[in-house]
């Protein structure tokens, strides 16, 4: 839950079809909202988690919204002069990584003070609610046919390309396709990590007692999740990446005027508007429930 919740916080407001900005201004009220579908938290969880969320987002926008500017506005100007190849592509790769990671970093400290506070129905609650949604992705990941979630991932590709560039063309959308014929299908090995993962933290929740300890563990789980993949899930998901940038350095160098346009209007928009939410970034304290740093620095 935790971890899908802090990727939406990084990718919400790029998603939100009403714009960065007032999908930014919501957060504080999306993510209370977002943990409570999994459990449902008292008075005092919820009062802390609004405190936890409005740190978080002072955090960010004092921290890292420029720098997601600036890094937008240098992939579209990589585009923009011409072909860009895979390697380009890996640096810009990770340096997403490591936005994601720094996310992760901040908000550990305080989602462990928050998970220690869990009573036992409560922790039946979350594991009862992971497993439906386990439920729900093996029913699309994993049981369905080859042939429809190939047709799924394809779908999901082009519609990802078309937000950046507009609509592809012929040659493009062929391109997509072969993608998806050569792609190797992972959601077993998805299913997999996702209850390790969550029995990793079912282990570590019965001895949150211990709280530091419970604090490195929730820190390792949400920062560096690639230790819970299986080999097999580690070597498709290095191929997967592989793939991905081929098809992106491919779509790259066919970019047509039109669609190198929409992509420096839409980067330009969105760099504006993360450059205009960025603050100041907050003063340090220092104050947990389980003796770990605040999320504030």
């Amino acid at each position: 839950m935790y971890r899908r919740l802090l990727i939406g916080l990084l990718l919400l407001p790029l998603a939100a079809c009403s714009g960065v900005k007032f999908a930014y201004h919501q957060l504080d009220w999306f993510v209370p909202r977002y943990v409570e579908r999994y459990v449902e938290l008292d008075d005092a969880q919820s009062a802390l988690l609004k405190v936890q969320t409005a740190d978080l987002l002072r955090w960010h926008c004092g921290t890292q919204l420029t720098s997601y500017a600036a890094s937008l506005r240098e992939m579209n100007a990589d585009f923009q002069n011409g072909p860009v190849s895979r390697t380009r592509l890996a640096t810009h790769q990770v340096e997403m990584f490591r936005y994601w990671q720094a996310l992760a970093e901040q908000a550990a400290p305080s989602i462990a003070t928050l998970l220690a506070t869990a009573t036992d129905e409560q922790r039946a609650e979350l594991f009862a609610n992971f497993e439906r949604a386990n439920d729900k992705f093996q029913a699309e990941y994993v049981d369905r046919p080859e042939a429809a979630r190939r047709k799924a991932a394809t779908k999901a590709m082009r519609e990802r390309l078309e937000d950046w560039i507009g609509e592809l063309t012929i040659a493009q959308r062929q391109a997509v396709a072969t993608w998806s014929e050569t792609l190797e299908l992972s959601g077993s090995e998805r299913l997999q990590f996702r209850r390790h993962w969550q029995a990793e933290l079912r282990h570590a929740l019965d001895r949150r007692d211990d709280h530091v300890r419970f604090a490195a563990t929730v820190q390792d789980l949400l920062t560096r999740p690639e230790r819970y993949w299986s080999v097999d899930y580690t070597q498709k998901n290095a191929r997967a990446r592989e793939q991905a940038l081929a098809l992106i350095a491919e779509i790259g160098a066919t970019l047509e005027p039109a669609q190198r346009q929409h992509l420096a209007t839409r980067v330009n928009r969105w760099a504006g508007d993360f450059e205009q939410l960025a603050c100041a970034p907050p003063q340090i304290r220092t104050t947990s429930a389980v003796g770990a740093p605040a999320i504030v620095r």
